[in-house]
């Protein structure tokens, strides 16, 4: 007997139409995060990296990217030092068991071999069946921040130093009126103790002053005049594009006769 045959046909027009929007869809997402400066990269919940841009391949790692995706830390030592990556795990470990987003700072080797400072920001993303997927994470170098903020630190150390050490009475006062400093040479010749005045109105102040003032002779406050800055002028703000308070800075003889 002859055989028969059955012959089924799927039509997959439809999953083909599917697949080349959802292809299309990833070339858009990689090409919108390799615009972005700042390093961005995403991992399984293994810790396997799944993709990254190009701020990430290149600063950071120093790889193509086809060679960092699929990669753990630990499987790049050469690009990711085990002393950072030990890091950087236990940050992971600990956003997949809280959830949520996690903000930190680390420092981090780049792929130029320089250690630099960088804040990351994290976040988990999940499957359809909202359990943990993994993790992406965008990274800020604030390493030039950092060096500002340590250089204005210093900067005001040593202007703090050189007021409290200075034998002139040296009193800084806001834009309220409200003392703000009150040095040594402030405490010795005008016999309050700073914990007295700070945050009190620079008038308690004003008769001490005038008193202090008074024992100069008349010579000596006119060749001061012009070096420092008079009582009266205490409501003159200080020079500057903004200004943020005033100064107060009476100089008084060496030995002179204290009130």
């Amino acid at each position: 007997p002859q055989g028969r045959f059955a012959t089924i046909f799927n039509d997959v027009t439809e999953i083909k139409r599917l697949s080349a929007e959802r292809e299309g869809n990833l070339r858009f997402l990689e090409a919108l995060l390799d615009t972005i400066p700042n390093p961005i990269f995403h991992k399984d919940s293994e810790g396997r990296y799944q993709g990254c841009n190009h701020a990430f391949a290149d600063t950071i790692i120093g790889l193509p990217r086809d060679q960092i995706v699929g990669k753990t830390m630990p499987e790049l030592p050469n690009e990711i030092p085990p002393d950072l990556a030990r890091v950087y795990h236990q940050a992971d470990l600990d956003l997949m068991l809280d959830g949520g987003v996690q903000a930190y700072e680390a420092e981090v080797r780049c792929s130029d071999d320089v250690r630099r400072q960088f804040a990351f920001s994290k976040a988990c993303f999940k499957n359809s069946s909202g359990e943990v997927a993994g993790i992406v994470g965008v990274m800020l170098d604030i390493t030039d921040r950092r060096s500002a903020e340590a250089a204005l630190w210093a900067s005001r150390q040593s202007f703090n130093s050189i007021v409290e050490n200075s034998a002139d009475l040296i009193i800084t006062v806001n834009n309220n009126g409200r003392i703000q400093t009150f040095n040594r040479g402030a405490e010795q010749r005008l016999g309050y103790e700073r914990d007295e005045v700070i945050g009190r109105r620079a008038e308690i102040l004003f008769e001490c002053v005038r008193e202090l003032v008074a024992v100069e002779d008349a010579e000596r406050r006119r060749r001061r005049a012009r070096a420092g800055v008079a009582l009266d002028d205490l409501a003159k703000p200080l020079r500057g594009a903004r200004p943020v308070g005033r100064v107060l800075v009476v100089v008084t003889r060496r030995g002179a006769e204290q009130p």
